[in-house]
C-alpha cells in the first residue's frame, strides 16, 4: 500500500492543506487565464473545481475497479493485492 494511502487520520488534514497551497500557487501564476468566456479569478475557480472533480472521479474509479478485482479470486492481481 502506498504511503499516501496508509497515512494516519491525523496527517490527512496536513496533506489536504499542502495540496491546497500547491494548487493555489500554481493557479496564481496565470493571472490572465481565460476559460471560454470566463477570465481571471472565475476561470481559476472553474479549473480548480474541474481538477478536484477529475481527481475524485479517478480515485473513485480505482476504488470500484479494485472492488471488482477482489471479487474474482482467480485473478492474478487479486492474489498480489
Amino acid at each position: 500500500m502506498s504511503s499516501l494511502l496508509a497515512c494516519s487520520p491525523a496527517t490527512r488534514p496536513i496533506l489536504t492543506l499542502k495540496r491546497t497551497v500547491i494548487s493555489t500557487n500554481v493557479l496564481e501564476k496565470y493571472e490572465s487565464l481565460r476559460f471560454g468566456e470566463l477570465k481571471g479569478l472565475n476561470a481559476r475557480k472553474v479549473l480548480l473545481i474541474m481538477g478536484v472533480m477529475t481527481l475524485h472521479s479517478l480515485a473513485e474509479g480505482v476504488g470500484m475497479g479494485m472492488r471488482f478485482v477482489q471479487t474474482s479470486p482467480s485473478s492474478a492481481c487479486a492474489r498480489v493485492c
